[in-house]
């Protein structure tokens, strides 16, 4: 039994009326014309079985629920009052990520204050984290976010992993993750360059947060699994930093806490690096070699 939605079950009746009435083999009539007084249920979270009729083969949709317009301007309105809504069936971030393209800064900023303040339920803050924030963090570069991120991560330490990774790995502006770090300790920017390593960065990536990264680096060296990450990120976007005056800073960093120079890979680097820092980077290069030899 094949069944139609409303859209659809008026061209059915008028391609079964234009087939002629003696063709008893018409494929229209045989195939569809049992299933025109079948009504197609109200019921928004029904499987309905719908025809492909390039294919003829069914294929299953599944039609979930959906918030009216009303609902949804009543939740944007109040998120805090409306809160329990918001997470109910937030597995997917549906809901959560049009609030937060779409909220204004005063609910926002309410909104924040309740999760920060508040003993939240910690599925519904990585829900939050992970959907609400990312979004909410591309349309605003404001002071904002800036609190909101020293606020999560003072809050919810364990959890702030989610943000920052979302945050990196996404097209946020760099920005927000640049004043944020700038007002980190040493060992707490340690700490987020941890988190950034293990996020499996791409060497765009790298590039794109190469401020940050250096500043978290910087302060934090010496520590022989953060140093191999940098290495392993300066070298794959070596040819692409050529000129870079950021990269070689970083690259001067590193070299400024490397004990020997036994690497052909570092000499390669230094060598084909063209910014500002290529000549402090090769005395730094030549000085190790010599201690080294």
């Amino acid at each position: 039994m094949y069944q139609f939605s409303p859209s659809s079950t008026a061209l059915l009746e008028r391609c079964i009326e234009l087939a002629k009435q003696n063709e008893q083999t018409n494929a229209w009539k045989e195939r569809f014309l049992v299933s025109m007084d079948s009504k197609v249920s109200d019921n928004a979270e029904e499987t309905l079985a719908v025809c492909n009729l390039e294919s003829s083969e069914e294929m299953e949709i599944i039609v979930n629920p959906t918030y009216t317009d009303d609902k949804y301007r009543e939740i944007e309105a109040d998120p805090i009052l409306n809160i329990n809504i918001l997470f109910e069936d937030a597995n997917n971030g549906e809901l959560l990520t049009k609030l937060a393209q779409n909220i204004d800064d005063t609910c926002a900023e309410k909104l924040f204050n309740h999760m920060m303040k508040n003993h939240i339920n910690l599925k519904y803050i990585e829900i939050f984290f992970k959907y609400f924030l990312p979004h909410y963090f591309k349309r605003h570069q404001s002071r904002l976010c800036l609190d909101v991120m020293i606020n999560a991560y003072n809050v919810y330490p364990a959890q702030f992993h989610i943000i920052l990774k979302n945050m990196v790995n996404d097209e946020t502006s760099t920005n927000i993750l640049q004043e944020f770090v700038s007002t980190l300790s040493p060992s707490k920017q340690t700490d987020i360059l941890k988190i950034i390593m293990a996020s499996n960065i791409s060497s765009n990536t790298f590039m794109r947060h190469m401020f940050s990264i250096h500043a978290c680096y910087k302060n934090c060296t010496g520590i022989e699994n953060i140093d191999n990450f940098i290495f392993v990120k300066l070298k794959e976007a070596s040819g692409d930093c050529v000129t870079d005056k950021q990269y070689g800073r970083l690259l001067f960093t590193y070299l400024q806490n490397k004990k020997d120079c036994n690497n052909i890979h570092l000499k390669k680097i230094v060598e084909i690096h063209r910014s500002p820092f290529r000549r402090p980077c090769l005395n730094l290069l030549n000085g190790i070699s010599e201690k080294s030899c």
